[in-house]
């Protein structure tokens, strides 16, 4: 009797029988649950259907989404009402099909500015956030920004309602961007920042009227903007490079100054040529008693003025000193913050009304070696060849008063609580500001060595040495780009939708989409059962309501 095994084919056959017999057996178990896996596919390739429609849109309009859509959660579909409705299951859940792409998220109105406000307002009026009443400094720590997933993060831009402890624009140019403040450098003939560590001192005007320190003023001392220059009114100045205003009788010279205890001999804190007594063309800044005068030596003589207001010791304050020989009886005038604090003249009133000269200035000494030198701090000295108006003045004023500084931290933890703010060099003793923006436009800066993560947060100093002025913000924006194919396990809620559907057919139908898709087992054009809200980061959320079998169905792009 033969015994025979059996063949390969044999066995694959039998295998494939009985699985078809337990695929038939599953089915009929539980068909129920077959078909919603099904059903739930077919919500799957609909919500990616409808959020690839609404990017594109975007991308043709400026960023924009289909008007309507905005942080409510709505059902899609055209009925004017029924369409509240629970969408969504409760319990824990995966988040799922995260799709990557640019990332920004904007704070910008009182709804956006949502954090912690110390000593802080929001002014619905102008939607700015300002410094209360009476308060010198404020902090504001943004809300936990949501990314959806991990992101890098990778630029942070601000538009402040006015330039603040920026300096003055390079190479004579003009500001732009910034809704108030514009500095418009056109007549600056000499721009010196003071912010060397030793050496020549630059012209930063772009007419290279680089200044030679003699017997070594103190470099790198303390400055409005980054750093300024410290005299020690014994044998210390500066000679810059001929200054030509040989086409103008206006010329205006402004600065900041920080005196120590009053001193009862003049000092010079700026001279034209070596002696201004000297030429017919000149012009002389002078402290006494912590009292600043000023005086012109011109065609037909001297003018002299003094101003009215004394200078608190260690307080710096912005000077502005306008030589016009264009207004009779009232050639010199003197701002101190932006305030006309002009006095009497001495008696000395020549009406001149001949052109200035092409010489050097000498700051902190009479430059013909017979002393008046300079005892305190200067900053930001700059010269004109016109008159800058009121306005202008206060401007640069403002600006050296004003201060908004910014920190940042990115983090795994949704309350943030694994990471730290830090500055442009990654530690908490930096700070992001306009110090080191020497662009003409609002600030913007490249992040660098942030960790990638799904959290960000924010936090704002405020400051101002004035409590009638504060610095004042508009909005925020940090920009990114989110991970793809990322996913977050979460507890999920069902949401309620508002009672009226969103219909967005005619912002995407024909160009693209054929038609807004409906769910398949209880979906209609009229309530669709797809619900959209936009999110944090100028992002889309769409989520299948009625998705089955206990699985929530959404997407975020």
């Amino acid at each position: 009797m033969n015994k025979k095994g059996f063949t390969l084919l044999e066995i694959l056959l039998v295998v494939a029988a009985i699985a078809i017999l337990a695929g038939i057996v599953i089915v009929a178990i539980n068909p129920g649950k077959q078909l919603g896996a099904t059903r739930n596919a077919a919500r799957q390739s609909d919500i990616n259907t409808i959020v690839n429609a609404v990017y594109q849109y975007s991308l043709d309009n400026s960023g924009l989404f289909p008007s309507n859509i905005d942080t409510n959660l709505r059902m899609l579909g055209t009925a004017g009402t029924g369409c509240n409705i629970s969408c969504g299951v409760s319990g824990n859940s995966v988040v799922n099909n995260i799709v990557g792409g640019p990332l920004s998220i904007v704070d910008d109105s009182q709804s956006t500015f949502v954090g912690t406000l110390t000593n802080l307002i929001y002014n619905n009026t102008n939607n700015l956030l300002t410094l209360a009443n009476n308060q010198t400094n404020g902090v504001y720590e943004s809300n936990i920004k949501d990314a959806t997933a991990s992101s890098s993060w990778s630029n942070i831009a601000w538009t402040p309602n006015f330039p603040t402890g920026k300096a003055l624009p390079n190479n004579s140019a003009t500001e732009t961007g910034y809704p108030t403040g514009n500095i418009n450098m056109a007549g600056n003939v000499l721009l010196y920042h003071l912010d060397e560590a030793s050496g020549i001192l630059s012209d930063s005007s772009g007419n290279n009227k680089n200044g030679t320190a003699f017997n070594s003023p103190t470099y790198q001392s303390n400055g409005i903007y980054n750093y300024g220059l410290k005299f020690d009114g014994v044998n210390d100045y500066v000679k810059t490079a001929l200054v030509d205003s040989t086409n103008t009788n206006k010329v205006t010279i402004a600065f900041w100054i920080k005196l120590p205890t009053a001193n009862p001999s003049a000092q010079i804190i700026f001279e034209s040529s070596p002696n201004y007594n000297l030429r017919s063309d000149s012009y002389i800044a002078t402290v006494t008693n912590n009292k600043i005068g000023v005086g012109i030596y011109g065609n037909s003589g001297y003018s002299t003025w003094a101003a009215d207001n004394v200078l608190q010791p260690n307080v710096w304050y912005h000077i502005t000193i306008i030589f016009d020989k264009s207004l009779p009886n009232k050639e010199a005038s003197i701002y101190i913050n932006g305030i006309n604090t002009t006095g009497s003249n001495s008696g000395l009133d020549a009406n001149n009304t001949n052109n200035f000269g092409n010489q050097p200035i000498y700051i902190g000494d009479r430059g013909d070696g017979k002393g008046y030198y300079f005892k305190g701090w200067l900053d930001e000295f700059t010269i004109f060849n016109r008159s800058l108006s009121s306005v202008e003045m206060t401007d640069m004023y403002k600006r050296g008063t004003l201060n908004l500084r910014y920190q940042i931290r990115s983090c795994s933890n949704s309350n943030c609580s694994d990471g730290s703010f830090v500055g442009p060099d990654n530690s908490a003793n930096t700070y992001f500001s306009e110090i080191n923006n020497n662009s003409t436009s609002i600030p913007s800066f490249a992040l660098t060595n942030i960790p990638n993560n799904r959290y960000f947060q924010y936090k704002i100093l405020f400051d101002t040495s004035n409590t009638n002025i504060s610095p004042a913000l508009k909005n925020f924006t940090v920009s990114g780009n989110v991970s793809s194919g990322g996913s977050s396990e979460q507890t999920s809620t069902s949401t309620p939708t508002n009672s009226a559907c969103l219909d967005i057919s005619t912002s995407l139908t024909p160009n693209y989409i054929t038609a807004i898709p409906f769910d398949p087992k209880i979906g209609s054009n009229e309530k669709t059962y797809y619900a959209i809200k936009k999110t944090e980061g100028n992002r889309i959320n769409i989520v299948a309501c009625s998705a089955e079998n206990s699985e929530t169905i959404n997407i975020t792009q």
